[in-house]
């Protein structure tokens, strides 16, 4: 990446976010599926949310793809994104994947200066 806004990170995420003060724009996870194996669960929940909430900037957005499965286990999993983020949606790609995504606020700064 030889963009001088962005920087790939190589570490383990979600103790990186939480040894960091830096803020970020966009947190993108893309965990490995099962939803329900063994550390990766840690990426579906309430307390990882929460470290996601803090490192966020303002206006910053979280992403996080959801492999497709059983409807409780999505649901929970959005339940705990709502929990700390006020505007979730959810985005299903042809039934077989989904996209979750948090913001802080809906309100988008301006791009006029």
């Amino acid at each position: 990446m030889r963009s001088p806004l962005s920087r790939v990170v190589i570490d383990d995420g979600r103790r990186y976010l939480e040894r960091t003060s830096e803020q970020y724009d966009v947190i993108t996870i893309d965990p490995p599926p099962p939803v329900e194996a063994a550390g990766t669960s840690l990426l579906y929940s309430k307390e990882f949310y929460s470290i996601l909430r803090r490192r966020l900037a303002p206006h910053g957005i979280v992403q996080q793809w959801l492999p497709w499965g059983d409807a409780v286990v999505k649901a929970a999993v959005v339940r705990a994104l709502q929990e700390s983020f006020p505007y979730v949606a959810f985005f299903v790609h042809r039934m077989v994947e989904a996209f979750i995504s948090g913001e802080r606020t809906a309100d988008r700064p301006s791009d006029t200066a």
